[in-house]
């Protein structure tokens, strides 16, 4: 059994998603069992905004950090009075960081008057392919610059309000036509147009200091024949070596059938150990995440993943942890109201072009 450290810092690698509108019985008696370090909101969990605002609070005070994807358009957990706004294709239209940067603002004042700490947006893929509908117009642009650009003032606008962004999905999830929702897809790009186009605006945003990446569930043969959240080479030669990311990467949502089909739980959380991943997303069944961090504890007590590893990640996650408590959730009902849906947020997304 591993000693009370381990358990702490295994529990910090998990972020889980849960079924309700509260934390059951049952799935608090295991969040609290094996100290889950993040929980991740989807449109399951939301009734509305006040009853969001107490769900994020219980959360936080179990110590979790709590996440939701807020990108926008179609990928939206959240109803009104929250502000409603268009999709980031609509920004590269725009072609302009100071509305990126206002956008940002405007989705990092409402989560964190709700008391979120992490948006796991924007998405950084490339828009390369017309037939690639899981992507889409959740993609900036099909230019790497305008993407790469827009994405980091949108990312300074989260983090004014203190919320950390995420880029995804590392190294890119534009080439394809498969939905890795469904199936696992296939990159064919070769290594030149890979870095050239898809890892740009990666690299960009590493080198203004985003907080966190998530990988992408696709093969890139170009450097793997696994997909970029079960491959070193993508997550430690690649994103933390060529690029010197030094914050934590979290993977994609390892129930998705990408990942699901081909490699079990057990095999699925210790790969992405393998790889470097520092932190593990899974969204749905209470079993499978149990049976995941049950996986992680036999790997440690068989010594199959050195405590220096754990150490390592441990050490990334807790100052991801430490900065998200720079929020300011709203104090009551009437100042989240005030927040949410106020006149200036919705300028600014009337100021999106529609796409």
């Amino acid at each position: 059994m591993p000693d009370k450290r381990e358990r702490e810092m295994i529990g910090a690698l998990f972020v889980l998603g849960f079924d309700g509108r509260s934390l059951s019985r049952t799935v608090a008696t295991v969040f609290d069992r094996y100290r889950v370090g993040g929980a991740v909101l989807f449109q399951r969990n939301h009734s509305d905004v006040v009853q969001t605002w107490e769900l994020t609070r219980t959360l936080r005070k179990q110590g979790m950090v709590v996440g939701i994807d807020h990108e926008g358009g179609r990928v939206n957990r959240l109803s009104g009075p929250v502000t409603a706004t268009p999709p980031m294709a609509g920004l590269g239209l725009a072609r302009s960081e100071r509305l990126a940067e206002a956008l940002g603002g405007v989705h990092g004042a409402e989560l964190a008057a709700l008391g979120f700490q992490v948006d796991y947006a924007p998405v950084l893929d490339v828009a390369v392919n017309p037939l690639n509908r899981v992507i889409g117009d959740r993609a900036i642009s099909s230019d790497p610059e305008v993407v790469g650009a827009l994405g980091v003032a949108y990312l300074r606008g989260l983090e004014a309000f203190g919320i950390r962004g995420c880029a995804k999905h590392f190294p890119g999830h534009g080439a394809p036509r498969e939905d890795s929702h469904v199936s696992l897809p296939e990159a064919d790009v070769d290594a030149t147009t890979l870095e050239r186009v898809h890892v740009a605006p990666f690299r960009q945003a590493v080198r203004a200091g985003v907080p966190m990446l998530m990988t992408a569930h696709v093969v890139y043969p170009a450097w793997d024949s696994r997909p970029a959240t079960l491959s070193r080479a993508a997550v430690t030669d690649h994103l933390r070596g060529d690029l010197g990311f030094e914050g934590v990467v979290v993977t994609d949502d390892l129930q998705m059938a990408a990942v699901a089909a081909g490699w079990d739980v057990e095999e699925r959380v210790l790969l992405a150990l393998e790889a470097g991943v520092d932190q593990l997303m899974i969204c749905h069944d209470l079993d499978v995440q149990v049976a995941a961090l049950e996986a992680v504890y036999k790997a440690v007590d068989g010594r199959l993943i050195r405590r220096e590893r754990l150490e390592a990640s441990y050490a990334r996650i807790k100052a991801l942890q430490k900065a998200a408590k720079q929020i300011s959730p709203a104090k009551n009902r009437d100042a989240l109201l005030e927040t949410l849906g106020c006149e200036a947020h919705r300028v600014v997304s009337e100021s999106i072009p529609r796409v």
